[in-house]
């Protein structure tokens, strides 16, 4: 296994914003208990689970609740207008499948599901593949597998004893590592994060189906295509990683990746605000007193968590704004476009 080193960094100077793209922002959800503070975007879906395990789903025009029982159903997943998550309503959890009208149960026991079109992966001691009609079993073995990665029929999971990826018909070891913090997968590419057992380092490493490479440190992985996004372990620096050379993209942590787009979270030295990277330029999307953290990116949909003493969830729209002013999230509807010059600072 060939295993180099990319030392070609390059960075890109944020101590000013000089453009910025036109956006729409909305407020989708208000005042919602969000489990973990973790939710999923897919197109302009919005999929989450509550603090009392109940899911609920934005369906790009109203919020509806896909499951609201005596159970505890957690870690929504979309695609499409697809939602999968786990339910305790059978010993050892149960998949279950929304498919845009309906809810059923996929198979049983399962936990943590990942969906890409009508396929889904989950895991309970060993992974399972559900292709929208069939489940097959990809492991078998005396040790814990999980976690499982899906895009399109590729999969990725890691064990006790290291890292494998299943490309539809065979399965590969990729790597002995087996301290993983995060992992991303997009087509045949592999991304994830081994933690140095007994230190605080995280590297990052990237295989592309032949060759396994070393990219630096970090981990909350996102990839798109080639590309693949992440914050460093230890300093609030966003990486992005093209398939050739990194490049520091800005100062700040969470990043998430679509197209050429990268968002993150940054904090301003009194709160966190998110920001937006065109492949060209820096936009900031919010410009207020409390906390916007958490950003995810879907084709030309943003959102993200606000925190302004309740939770709420916000939407933009790329391509839709209007006005001058960066928005501050403040009431029901937004409309925002960017600046030409330097940001306004803002006044305490």
């Amino acid at each position: 296994m060939k295993i180099k080193m990319y030392l070609l960094l390059c960075l890109i100077a944020v101590s000013s914003v000089s453009h910025a793209a036109d956006f729409s922002v909305s407020k989708i959800a208000e005042d919602v208990s969000i489990y973990d503070y973790y939710y999923y975007l897919n197109g302009n879906n919005v999929a989450w689970a509550t603090n009392d395990g109940e899911i609920s789903l934005y369906n790009g025009s109203e919020v509806i609740q896909l499951a609201d029982d005596n159970y505890d159903n957690y870690y929504p997943t979309i695609s499409g207008d697809k939602v999968t998550w786990h339910s305790s309503e059978q010993p050892g959890y149960a998949i279950k499948l929304y498919d845009g009208s309906t809810v059923t149960t996929v198979a049983y026991p399962g936990v943590y599901p990942k969906i890409d079109g009508d396929n889904i992966v989950w895991y309970k001691t060993e992974i399972f593949f559900y292709n929208g009609s069939t489940t097959t079993q990809l492991t078998s073995n005396a040790i814990m597998d999980q976690q499982p990665r899906i895009s399109g029929n590729n999969i990725a999971w890691y064990s006790s004893d290291g890292v494998y990826y299943y490309d539809g018909s065979t399965t590969t070891q990729i790597s002995t590592h087996n301290y993983i913090a995060s992992m991303a997968i997009s087509g045949n590419k592999i991304a994830y994060s081994n933690n140095i057992y007994g230190t605080s380092t995280y590297e990052v490493f990237y295989y592309d189906g032949t060759t396994l490479t070393q990219l630096g440190e970090g981990y909350g992985l996102q990839m798109y295509g080639d590309t693949l996004v992440w914050h460093h372990n230890t300093s609030p620096l966003v990486f992005m990683y093209d398939g050739t050379s990194v490049t520091q993209i800005a100062s700040g942590t969470l990043p998430d990746i679509s197209g050429n787009n990268i968002v993150w979270q940054q904090s301003d030295g009194n709160d966190t605000e998110i920001y937006l990277y065109d492949g060209t330029s820096i936009t900031q999307l919010t410009d207020n007193d409390y906390d916007d953290f958490k950003p995810l990116i879907d084709g030309d949909y943003i959102t993200w968590l606000s925190n302004y003493g309740t939770t709420d969830i916000y939407m933009a729209t790329l391509g839709g704004g209007s006005g001058t002013a960066i928005p501050e999230p403040t009431s029901i509807i937004l409309i925002g476009s960017a600046l030409v010059g330097l940001l306004r600072k803002k006044t305490k």
